[in-house]
């Protein structure tokens, strides 16, 4: 199981920096287009079209730097919706907080001649997390097939 749940590439092409985000913006206004996204001074975020977006569906972020001696470097990296990432975050901030916190108590509890049954909370914790990472790894996954059809979008509004 991968632990690299934002995919990234590299793409070098012979089109200019400023080109290459004028050729994704023109693709993306094609009545034809599969997918939406906007274009930005100098990046671009694709999303899969808003009537096939599922809870787990991907977006990709391309930045552009110039390449010696001509054309440029597309980076793109895959992730989920700032939202949905959001989440993760929260929900992982969250299972550490109430872990560590869990296992202070339990510690003190043990100090004070408690049981300690507090201190269970750092193996939950670590449970959780896992579950979390298993659940965001999933939805890798079901997206797999969202983020190909974003990477040939770019392909071939780049002309390759």
């Amino acid at each position: 199981m991968a632990l690299n749940l934002r995919p990234r590439f590299e793409t070098i092409t012979p089109v200019e920096p400023n080109d290459v985000l004028r050729l994704v913006d023109a693709a993306l206004r094609r009545e034809e287009a599969t997918v939406s996204g906007r274009v930005y001074s100098n990046s671009a975020v694709l999303k899969p079209h808003p009537h096939h977006v599922e809870f787990w569906s991907p977006q990709l972020q391309v930045s552009v730097d110039p390449h010696l001696p001509g054309g440029s470097v597309v980076h793109g990296q895959f992730g989920p919706r700032p939202a949905i990432w959001s989440l993760f975050v929260a929900l992982y901030a969250a299972i550490g907080f109430l872990a560590t916190m869990g296992m202070i108590f339990g510690y003190s509890q043990l100090t004070l001649g408690g049981s300690g049954a507090a201190l269970w909370s750092g193996p939950v914790g670590l449970v959780l997390a896992a579950i979390v990472h298993i659940v965001a790894w999933t939805g890798r996954r079901l997206g797999m097939t969202q983020m190909r059809e974003l990477k040939q979008f770019l392909d071939e509004a780049l002309g390759g």
